[in-house]
């Protein structure tokens, strides 16, 4: 029988849980400053989140546009087409919590 992505179910692997755990460790305040500090010089930052709706768990990347420091999260513009997950698009505006970041990625523009 041929499997379809509608009838995969996602998987939150204990894995996937350690590179959270991991990299929560990492992103520290100061490195919540450094990255506030080169978005707002013009860098381009990305990261990658996890996003749950009430059946299904996903990772994707978001543009980040705007970082705050005080509230814990990141508002950003999602840059992938999500599979399991129904109620967002790709190019729509999130807010993601900063625990809920998996991993980053700068690029200079």
């Amino acid at each position: 029988m041929k499997e379809t992505l509608d009838n995969l179910k996602p998987v939150w692997h204990k894995e996937t849980e350690k590179m959270v755990k991991d990299f929560q460790k990492f992103f520290d305040s100061q490195e919540q400053k450094d990255l506030k500090k080169y978005r707002e010089e013009g860098g381009t930052v990305y990261v990658k989140a996890r996003f749950i709706d009430k059946k299904n768990s996903e990772c994707m990347w978001v543009q980040v546009k705007d970082i705050n420091l005080e509230q814990k999260f990141m508002y950003g513009r999602l840059a992938n087409s999500p599979v399991f997950i129904k109620n967002i698009k790709c190019g729509d505006w999130v807010n993601i919590k900063f625990k809920d970041i998996i991993s980053l990625k700068k690029e200079n523009n």
